[in-house]
């Protein structure tokens, strides 16, 4: 299982500069997580992160993370989503693909569902193949849904759902 602690995200740290590239503590990323939140009336934000992209039939050009879902939660994986959600009991909820032993030979080390509840401070994550299911129910009292539309076909088509 990946620590997303030591995540190799090129991001300074608060006692480090941009040439080290020593990663955030995750604690850090609680306090953006913290200030966005608050700056919140109403409403849920919805984040996603990058998708990896096929070179070939055999090998994908290196990851690289979205940034805005980089910054928010320091997690280092392709096809998560993160929902936060001020004032509910579960404010910060992340979708991910679940750790898997063999296909860690392939892709590399995942972080998991338990592993994103044990390391990521989130307080609730589910599979990834969940999302389409649970997120109807995350959002059922949101007034308002902060989405970068345009960003991630599938999620558009589920947060446009949502909506009608």
């Amino acid at each position: 299982m990946i620590d997303p602690r030591t995540t190799n995200h090129p991001a300074p740290t608060p006692e480090a500069d941009v040439a080290t590239q020593r990663p955030f503590a995750q604690e850090e990323f609680a306090r953006r997580r913290a200030r966005l939140l608050a700056s919140l009336d109403d409403g849920a934000v919805i984040l996603t992160a990058a998708h990896t992209a096929p070179r070939n039939n055999d090998v994908d050009y290196d990851f690289r993370q979205d940034s805005t879902f980089w910054y928010f939660t320091g997690l280092e994986e392709p096809d998560a989503v993160a929902v936060l959600r001020p004032g509910c009991e579960d404010e910060y909820v992340l979708f991910v693909n679940p750790f898997d032993p063999q296909f860690e030979i392939w892709v590399g080390p995942r972080v998991g569902v338990d592993g994103a509840k044990a390391l990521l401070g989130v307080d609730d994550a589910f599979p990834i193949d969940d999302l389409e299911g649970k997120l109807p129910e995350l959002l059922a009292q949101t007034q308002s849904i902060y989405y970068s539309l345009g960003s991630d076909r599938r999620m558009d088509r589920l947060v446009t759902g949502l909506a009608t």
